[in-house]
């Protein structure tokens, strides 16, 4: 392969184990939440309000696992409705 392919596939590769951790680390925070904490009900209409408020309290706060957590919830919904 080409330095240059070599590259590519580096970055590639350093994208797949990003983005794979950080799933790893939403999944683990939404299960946890839900099993210890006993959240659930996002999927739910009535909780969208209390969602999109809570993206941007999580965005102030730094936490980008939440943040991508009510992402998810809230693209989930849209994608949906």
């Amino acid at each position: 392969m080409s330095k240059q392919g070599d590259i590519v596939m580096g970055e590639v590769g350093k994208l797949i184990n990003a983005t794979t951790d950080f799933y790893k680390r939403m999944l683990y925070k939404l299960i946890k939440k839900y099993f210890c904490d006993g959240y659930f009900g996002w999927d739910e209409s009535e909780n969208i309000g209390i969602m999109e408020e809570e993206i941007y309290r999580q965005i102030k706060k730094r936490d980008w696992i939440d943040v991508a957590n009510y992402a998810m919830m809230l693209d989930y919904y849209d994608s949906r409705s």
